[in-house]
């Protein structure tokens, strides 16, 4: 009995108004439903040498690629398998991709994938390559095992439809741009430069390899804040004054308006040894915006522009300088100014008998007040005037 839908029982359907679909009829007639069988006179003989015979002569016409159907079918799981090792996910596209541009200083954006390795087999290792850009094909294989820390020999196959596009930045090659912005302090453009200088040559295109400006930035912004104690500002400062690398470092700090003092142990330690090998110790101090974003309160309100207050011990006679303490602040007020300098003073050492600023009036009037006993910077100005 034929399976399927067959125009006969297509006509018998329509014969009976639709009232059982073709389908059903096949259903009804296979299993024998309502005596069918017996009305319509179908007699079924088994025999087991026929039915044997005939399963495997139709076994074997399943051979070859109809035999693979069998084999992806859930209920009939293959028990036979070969074994291969796959390279290591995001390490070795990299490498590729850099000799390829190498060897050929083409711009197209390859995608690598399917990197096998046999043990036993025509090819140790073979893998495929696509642009889906420019449907540029790629294949490698690798004819021999190699030897540990020896050069490999990779017969490639390229059809080119020569199209620009960057890669994304995985594996050593992250992992190299991480440690040159973060370890080595190289800023995205510098780091993109030096690259540069070494792929490309002059007059030469630009290669797949080379991550952009904004990648980097999007690297560098994302390291960022992986980095954070918490996403809010003043909950990872309270984080941080309670640890114990920055339990001497951060001082007193302020939430409206907001302000922080920091300095270390060590500033205060080389500030005092300078007071006393330094007959006339001088101070230099300034504020600069622009350096520290504004950032918002536990999410709501925005702070006004930050300004960094610096304070700088110059030694003349060894022509060099250090920071010896520091604020962040929102409000540029002569109080504010003048409570970070005098909760540095309390650490017990001298002032210094010279101070250059510029002509902000908060630094010049918070300085009088601070290292001199005037109360304000109109009597200090009197005083001098009354010298000349």
């Amino acid at each position: 009995i034929a399976k399927g839908i067959s125009s006969v029982r297509a006509d018998i359907s329509a014969h009976l108004s639709y009232k059982i679909a073709a389908s059903a009829l096949h259903t009804i007639v296979h299993k024998g439903r309502y005596g069918v069988k017996e009305t319509l006179v179908i007699t079924v003989v088994m025999r087991k040498g026929y039915l044997k015979k005939s399963l495997l002569l139709h076994f074997r016409r399943l051979n070859g690629y109809k035999f693979n159907h069998i084999k992806k079918d859930k209920d009939r799981p293959v028990k036979n398998f070969r074994a291969y090792y796959a390279l290591p996910k995001n390490s070795w596209t990299p490498i590729l991709a850099e000799h390829f541009w190498i060897h050929t200083q083409l711009p197209c954006c390859l995608s690598f994938r399917r990197a096998k390795a046999y043990c036993n087999g025509p090819n140790y290792v073979s893998l495929i390559g696509h642009c889906t850009v420019c449907n540029s094909q790629f294949k490698g294989n690798i004819s021999e095992k190699p030897l540990g820390n020896s050069r490999v020999l990779m017969q490639c196959e390229y059809i080119v439809s020569y199209s620009f596009k960057k890669r994304r930045l995985i594996g050593p090659a992250k992992e190299k741009a991480t440690e040159a912005i973060f370890g080595e302090g190289l800023s995205c453009e510098t780091y993109r430069e030096r690259k540069a200088e070494r792929l490309i040559k002059e007059g030469g295109p630009n290669p797949a390899i080379l991550p952009s400006g904004n990648a980097l930035r999007s690297l560098k912004f994302r390291n960022n804040e992986m980095r954070k104690r918490h996403s809010d500002v003043l909950v990872a400062l309270t984080l941080m004054r309670q640890e114990e690398d920055y339990m001497n470092t951060l001082h007193n700090m302020g939430i409206h308006p907001f302000f922080i003092h920091y300095y270390s142990s060590e500033q205060i330690h080389l500030y005092r040894n300078y007071t006393k090998n330094v007959s006339h110790p001088i101070l230099i101090i300034d504020a600069t915006g622009l350096v520290v974003k504004s950032f918002k309160k536990f999410g709501n309100e925005k702070t006004n522009p930050i300004f960094l207050y610096q304070a700088l011990a110059y030694d003349q006679r060894k022509k060099y300088g250090f920071t010896v303490t520091n604020m962040l602040s929102e409000k540029h007020t002569n109080l504010m100014i003048f409570s970070w300098l005098s909760e540095w003073l309390n650490s017990n050492f001298q002032p210094p008998k010279e101070t250059v600023c510029d002509m902000s009036l908060a630094l010049l009037s918070t300085i009088t007040r601070s290292f001199k006993q005037y109360s304000s910077l109109k009597d200090y100005i009197n005083v001098c005037a009354d010298l000349f």
